[in-house]
């Protein structure tokens, strides 16, 4: 009896201590169970496979396209631009142009060479430029904008007599894929804005048209003569430009005007032919303080960089990049008082990468060559 009540308690112990187990696996079990359903929920959901209308699988493929870039960084802000294009030549530079990794394209004039009043042959070539894969992953790639000089105007040196403006004008926007509803569309001529990021980190870009208000300048021997009478942008614009300026809250803003600004001495079209109105953007500049202003400019076929320092206002640099496809190759030499650094008489196309987070927060303006050679550079800080 001794013997079969101590094998009792034996076995009793025994059948505790497997009872106590199987509940501390259970909790081990659950606890486990909780962990890995918290995990679950912060994992990266699986993508769905595409299928076809059949419901059949579609094999993935390599992608060899240019992805878009669907949204910038708000660290940086790269803008690409150029001048002076045409549609039957040699491309080299959009390839180099994506290397940079552009956030937006801006076209600053001479898009194609239409020089012509039959709108037909105009939107041939806007359609062959179109049609060119390289310049079609730039459009993939990043949003494009931009106005016109007088060669995609219609009429080389062309202005407001130009008699086929405003169906030029439809051809350039449907070239740029502008909405039916714009307010470039509501107004004669092409100028325009745009702004990109937030808060204290705006870009605005102000497109400017110097063709549709343009007077006709005199030229002896080859050579325009400034007229001190002759307008550039017009009352309408000259208005909207004030509007702008007065108002903006960019903490960048920069000016695309299709002519040079800045240079005076050169014998082709530019501002300084249109005196008064090159001393109204500057007194609008003094009156309006813009942020940061920046000018890019093309037509040229040429590349620099200009400084002026205006009083009231402080440095005006802009940055002229002319031509994507054909340059003044026989360059040797012209006089600009204002230039900084040299001139670049081969292909190319500029940059403008705004650097928000650095330590001093820096605006770098390139010239960029073929093999995206870096052919000139110019670092301008943003004051806040």
């Amino acid at each position: 009896m001794s013997f079969y009540f101590k094998n009792l308690l034996t076995r009793s112990f025994l059948l505790g201590i497997f009872i106590f187990s199987l509940f501390i696996c259970g909790c081990g079990q659950k606890a486990t169970k909780t962990t890995t359903e918290k995990i679950s929920t912060t994992a990266t959901p699986k993508v769905k496979p595409a299928v076809d209308a059949s419901g059949n699988t579609i094999p993935k493929k390599k992608n060899t396209d240019v992805v878009k870039k669907k949204s910038t960084s708000k660290s940086s802000f790269n803008i690409a631009f150029g001048s002076c294009n045409k549609h039957d030549e040699p491309q080299p530079l959009w390839n180099p142009i994506l290397e940079n990794k552009p956030d937006l394209w801006i076209w600053t004039g001479d898009i194609i060479y239409g020089d012509t009043k039959k709108m037909d042959l105009m939107k041939s070539k806007y359609d062959a430029q179109n049609q060119i894969s390289d310049y079609q992953k730039l459009k993939d790639y990043c949003p494009v904008i931009g106005t016109w000089d007088d060669h995609d105007y219609g009429q080389n040196d062309g202005g407001k007599k130009y008699t086929m403006k405003s169906e030029s004008k439809d051809l350039l926007l449907q070239f740029l894929d502008i909405p039916e509803n714009a307010d470039v569309r509501q107004h004669e001529g092409v100028y325009s804005t745009y702004s990109y990021g937030e808060k204290d980190k705006i870009v605005k870009i102000i497109l400017l048209d110097c063709r549709t208000f343009k007077d006709d300048i005199k030229r002896e021997d080859k050579i325009s003569i400034a007229d001190p009478n002759a307008n550039l942008l017009g009352d309408e614009q000259w208005s909207w430009l004030e509007s702008e300026l007065k108002h903006s809250k960019a903490s960048i803003n920069i000016i695309v005007s299709s002519i040079q600004v800045i240079p005076e001495e050169h014998r082709f079209e530019k501002w300084a032919n249109h005196p008064t109105d090159r001393q109204r953007l500057f007194d609008l500049l003094k009156q309006t303080q813009p942020k940061n202003t920046v000018i890019i400019s093309g037509d040229r076929h040429i590349a620099e960089i200009s400084k002026l320092d205006i009083e009231g206002f402080g440095p005006l640099v802009e940055i002229t990049s002319s031509g994507l496809t054909h340059a003044y190759t026989s360059f040797t030499s012209e006089e600009n008082k204002h230039r900084v650094g040299k001139v670049n008489p081969v292909l190319n196309f500029g940059i403008i990468n705004i650097d928000w987070n650095a330590y001093s927060p820096m605006l770098k303006m390139e010239i960029r060559g073929e093999g995206n050679k870096q052919l000139q550079m110019f670092r301008m800080a943003i004051a806040k």
